[in-house]
């Protein structure tokens, strides 16, 4: 629907004029995606303080059939935040004011914090507990997104995604109803589960503003060490061994590839701490009473040739350092030119055999392509990152973009695994998803058709 004068007058009197603001300006930098592949408009940005605001401009998107846009901390990769995409008229809901982080409660081991909160923040106020959930960009993303998305990052293996860390929440559904569920039950079966429907759904079916989150006691004994290997199928059972030897204390376990680490230190400041890079990385978080233990077991891969260096860290400063090679990952393919990029899942067993398909079929689109892969071997997740050959132009490469993803996708579907993870499906891989389950998407326009008969939150998204 068209946002006329009168509506963005009415949406400007529910709040106090701190609360909203129609300068460009200030909106610019919530209108573009980290990846500059999104790029919308807004006339109007809302800045809600309070569940209760919340309430009050969907009572009234409703009434007036006005499309709104939810963000958390812009951090989302597949167009699932951006308003204005498609021509569409939106309004853009920000929660960034909504950042109010309780005192942990040592009675229950939870943390109650509002959805603008940023996940650092949590990080440090959760103190002296542990919130586990960790992502490269922890520093700007919120509560509220990572619930959204249903976000996994590095420590899947040990503690789940978001969805499994999550005690209770406190959301608004699009016709202004408060759903809240901040009790903390471990137990109850009253009908269908709203707050998981909720968690994950990308902001189509109601707009999350408070959570209670679940702590854990901080990890004593966590070691972080770096693995060199040449045969990509040596990285499984190198990982069923560090949990069988750890009694499944393992935190993190992730696989990279030489060529994303060529970038990192080419244009990056980290340098990989052995003197020349396997095909294959491997860095871990093992929680393990007696190191003495893993480094017998090491020294035993070693031996057998299952690995070809082994590197623990010694203290904090080098733990950092080794995550720091990891976590610039991303940003050191900028540097590189044009990347076509997946966000997949595979079964365990499935992942080396990807990994030595995939690059026959990118060659077979565009010879001389560069494979990237990273990602959290552990839970079965990569970011296939394919970057554009030295000598080709990055539009002409990324003009490649959706038969390569088809490539991708087609083998991955045909492994029985996903073509999302953990970044959603936004905007960017809607079509997609239809073409590939109609059935769940069948599903799913009739759970929005129910709960947002208006289509007001977040249309186009998803479905």
């Amino acid at each position: 629907m068209t946002i006329k004068t009168e509506h963005l007058r009415d949406f400007k009197a529910l709040l106090p004029e701190n609360q909203w603001t129609e300068d460009q300006n200030i909106i610019a930098p919530h209108l573009s995606e980290w990846r500059d592949k999104f790029h919308g408009s807004t006339p109007l940005m809302l800045m809600p303080m309070s569940t209760a605001d919340v309430q009050k401009i969907l009572i009234l998107a409703n009434k007036a059939e006005v499309n709104l846009s939810i963000q958390g901390g812009n951090t989302g990769l597949v167009g699932g935040s951006t308003p204005g995409l498609e021509n569409r008229e939106e309004i853009l809901v920000s929660l960034k004011k909504m950042s109010r982080v309780e005192a942990p409660c040592s009675d229950t081991m939870t943390i109650t914090v509002e959805a603008g909160a940023i996940l650092s923040t949590v990080h440090t106020e959760a103190e002296p507990y542990h919130f586990p959930l960790s992502l490269a960009s922890e520093g700007s993303c919120t509560i509220g997104g990572t619930m959204a998305t249903n976000a996994g990052g590095i420590h899947v293996i040990r503690y789940g995604t978001m969805r499994h860390l999550v005690a209770g929440i406190e959301a608004v559904l699009p016709d202004g109803t408060i759903f809240s569920n901040l009790g903390g039950l471990k137990k109850d079966n009253t009908g269908f589960d709203l707050q998981n429907l909720l968690i994950g759904s990308e902001g189509t079916l109601g707009i999350i503003t408070k959570a209670k989150l679940k702590l854990f006691p901080k990890p004593n004994t966590l070691v972080t060490g770096w693995l060199s290997v040449h045969d990509i199928d040596k990285c499984l059972p190198l990982m069923n061994a560090l949990q069988t030897l750890s009694n499944q204390g393992l935190h993190a376990f992730e696989v990279m590839g030489k060529t994303g680490l060529d970038f990192v230190e080419k244009h990056m400041a980290g340098k990989a701490p052995v003197s020349q890079l396997a095909p294959w990385s491997i860095l871990f978080d093992i929680e393990i009473e007696g190191p003495d233990s893993l480094e017998k077991a090491l020294a035993e891969c070693l031996d057998s040739g299952a690995i070809t260096d082994a590197v623990i860290a010694q203290n904090k400063a080098q733990q950092k350092a080794l995550w720091a090679l990891r976590e610039n990952l991303s940003e050191a393919q900028k540097y590189e030119g044009g990347s076509i990029k997946h966000d997949i899942s595979l079964p365990l067993e499935q992942l080396a055999s990807f990994m030595k398909q995939a690059p026959h079929r990118i060659q077979s689109i565009v010879k001389g392509a560069r494979p990237t892969p990273f990602g959290h071997f552990g839970d079965g997740n990569l970011h296939y990152n394919i970057m554009q050959p030295e000598t080709m132009a990055k539009e002409t490469f990324l003009n490649h973009w959706p038969e390569m993803n088809a490539a991708i996708h087609d083998l991955v579907c045909s492994m029985k695994g996903s073509i999302s993870a953990e970044h959603g499906i936004g905007t960017l891989k809607r079509e997609e998803l239809a073409l590939r389950h109609p059935e769940k998407v069948a599903a799913f326009k009739k759970i929005k058709a129910a709960l947002d008969p208006k289509d007001i939150l977040n249309k186009g998204r998803v479905i």
